[in-house]
């Protein structure tokens, strides 16, 4: 179960486990917790829906915590269909220029970009993940009209794709409430609640 959970976790961020292209060699960046992002603030959380080949599979809850000085200390708490919490995973993010980049694992490295504030219609950038692959993220639409169980939402759709991966992932990003929906083919994320 502790995989299948793993999983969603590596979908949910797939598009942000790597490095920037445009990094120091692997340097942790330091950010801090000034944000012009209306969903990275202190208190604010996502709880989405999570399916697997069509499986209800409980629920992942993505809630932005206190500043540590560096960035917002944050936690990524799944639970299963029964509402037990299975995993809680520590991650931290900041704001540098127009990226939210995380740390998925709140161990210093590696920072990723994990969303692009006012994202443009083919916008794209690379990384390189820890163990090599490229990651290409391009922007494929910026007016996407989806219903997800938190309701409807106009979204700017990310296409991900990672070069040691077989499966593409679309992600769908609201600018005001953050992620929105993730479809990966095999698993899916879909926005149940948020503040």
């Amino acid at each position: 179960m502790k995989n299948l959970y793993m999983m969603a976790f590596a979908a949910l961020a797939m598009f942000t486990f790597g490095c920037s292209s445009d990094s120091d060699g692997g340097t942790p960046a330091t950010g801090n917790c000034n944000s012009d992002i209306p969903f990275f603030q202190t208190g604010k959380f996502e709880k989405f829906k999570f399916t697997q080949l069509g499986t209800d599979m409980g629920t992942m809850k993505l809630s932005f915590g206190d500043c540590d000085g560096t960035g917002l200390v944050s936690s990524m708490e799944f639970r299963n269909t029964s509402n037990v919490v299975t995993q809680t995973i520590p991650m931290k993010f900041y704001q540098e220029g127009v990226f939210l980049i995380s740390d998925p694992n709140n161990n210093g490295a590696p920072f990723l970009k994990q969303y692009k504030k006012d994202a443009q219609l083919n916008d794209t950038w690379t990384e390189t993940s820890e163990n090599g692959a490229t990651i290409i993220h391009t922007v494929v639409d910026v007016d996407s009209l989806i219903t997800v169980p938190a309701g409807s939402f106009h979204c700017k759709v990310y296409h991900y794709e990672k070069s040691d991966i077989i499966n593409d992932s679309y992600i769908f990003w609201n600018d005001e409430y953050g992620q929105i929906m993730e479809d990966a083919g095999f698993m899916k994320l879909e926005l149940m609640e948020h503040n």
